[in-house]
């Protein structure tokens, strides 16, 4: 029989290196641990667990008849007395056993270990780690705040649920940064752009920006854009310049581009809405590159939906550095049921967050992604 055993700091990262490998029917049969010298906190990483796992066809492989097996029934259907079973059949046999207990004696831990629980969490911060999981956090990153909990709270406190959720909301603001909003010098032309891959929500961000600033703010707004792939993209961001009174320019180079924020430095803000391309169109992300080398922009936001994959998510990161972006923008939060990514984005990203925004209609305000809100977000206590 193949018997697996895999390291690892915690039961449940245990628990997946087993079931990445023999598949998620995995048969756990021994979790040892050796508990931590100082006797802190088990599930902070810490402490050394090593998990024995066959895969469910290694039993009934166990369970066939041998050779020996098959040999020794026919001898006990014959008429003269069976010959006793050999000593390797009986070994394979009281292995078969030991095996099915130690499979019984152990499903729910292996139960517990998939649903998240961690058996020697106080109660509370059980509650409060799961919830975290629930809302689509990492893993790690839950663990940490449940750490950070645990270090902070003392006896008593520990099995208070408001304390816990309280000290988990203060490390979730710790966690997440915050640029602030746009802010406008008067007599000083700030020029702002938005990058990002398609479907993003860029133009429409963009026009929820000038209407704010517009209207809001009352500050004088320009519009350029370079968005000559996608069909209608600067008819829309025209129509939008018509309804709030302000000028906007088409850039089809790098030297228009340049020209375009020039004759427009009498603004005290202007907006750059650039090309959306697929995350694998490099060249094209190079094109963009060199729009917003002309440009020179004070501050250059990478717009990312929330409602993508975690996974599509953290490429578009990667791919982005290139292009020197210094804020992260989060839009369709309307789409988003669970906002565990923020998390994940935040972790990856060394880039302070800006705003965060959902739905479709430019008059609605623009929300700042401050520390407060995020948390909540995250938390389940505040709606998009």
């Amino acid at each position: 029989m193949t018997v697996r055993t895999y390291t690892a700091s915690t039961e449940r990262e245990a628990m997946r290196q087993a079931m990445e490998e023999l598949g998620k029917d995995a048969l756990i049969l021994q979790i040892r641990r050796q508990p931590e010298a100082k006797g802190l906190f088990k599930m902070a990483g810490r402490q050394r667990v090593e998990l024995e796992a066959c895969a469910p066809e290694t039993l009934a492989a166990l369970r066939r008849p041998s050779g020996g097996q098959a040999q020794a029934a026919r001898a006990y259907a014959a008429p003269a007395p069976p010959a006793p079973p050999s000593e390797h059949v009986r070994l394979l046999e009281e292995l078969s056993r030991k095996v099915e207990e130690l499979v019984r004696s152990n499903q729910n831990v292996a139960q517990s270990l998939r649903r998240g629980d961690l058996p020697e969490m106080p109660a509370a911060l059980q509650e409060a780690y799961t919830a975290l999981l629930e809302r689509e956090v990492p893993e790690p990153q839950a663990r940490r705040l449940a750490q950070g909990a645990y270090e902070a709270l003392r006896g008593e406190e520990l099995k208070s649920p408001v304390l816990v959720r309280g000290q988990i909301r203060q490390g979730l603001e710790r966690f997440l940064k915050h640029a602030g909003p746009v802010t406008l010098t008067p007599g000083r032309c700030r020029v702002v752009a938005l990058v990002g891959p398609t479907g993003v929500g860029k133009t429409t961000t963009i026009a929820k920006l000038a209407t704010h600033f517009r209207h809001t703010q009352r500050r004088r707004v320009g519009l350029v854009t370079i968005d000559t792939y996608r069909m209608g993209a600067k008819e829309q961001l025209q129509q939008y310049a018509d309804l709030l009174g302000i000028p906007m320019r088409v850039a089809l180079t790098p030297g228009e581009l340049k020209r375009a924020v020039q004759e427009m430095s009498d603004r005290d803000l202007v907006l750059v809405d650039t090309a959306g391309h697929s995350q694998k169109e490099l060249l094209k992300l190079n094109e963009v590159k060199a729009f917003l080398a002309a440009a020179g922009p004070h501050e250059t936001h990478l717009v990312l939906s929330l409602g993508s994959h975690p996974k599509n998510l953290r490429h578009v990161l990667n791919v982005y550095k290139a292009l020197q972006v210094n804020r992260l923008l989060l839009t369709k939060l309307d789409e988003v049921v669970a906002f565990g990514s923020i998390l994940d984005v935040a972790a990856l990203s060394e880039h302070p967050f800006s705003y965060a925004t959902g739905g479709q209609d430019v008059t609605e305000r623009v929300g700042l992604a401050d520390p407060a809100r995020l948390a909540r977000l995250v938390l389940g206590e505040e709606a998009a």
